[in-house]
């Protein structure tokens, strides 16, 4: 993901950020590295998906915390969007 953030820490889980289009390009190496520790992926910027191996499954209600938390300061810091429409 291009920008600062690459990594994100969540009591104590810690995560890579990953772009939606590196992941594209990547599955398989997400999915190894998901085995190790959740791996978060995100679409301009805004979190839409966490890979999690199937060991991390316990640690499935901190994550959803986590992501909760993370939307919600995407969408903090984002202008509303224009609505599309035709013009009359």
């Amino acid at each position: 993901m291009t920008g600062p953030a690459t990594r994100w820490i969540f009591n104590s889980i810690h995560m890579r950020i990953i772009g939606l289009r590196e992941a594209k390009q990547t599955l398989g190496t997400i999915v190894n590295e998901s085995q190790r520790s959740p791996v978060l992926l995100a679409f301009r910027s805004t979190p839409i998906a966490i890979v999690v191996g199937i060991e991390g499954v316990t640690e499935l209600e901190a994550l959803l915390a986590a992501g909760r938390q993370l939307t919600a300061a995407a969408r903090a810091g984002k202008k509303p969007a224009k609505k599309r429409g035709r013009r009359s």
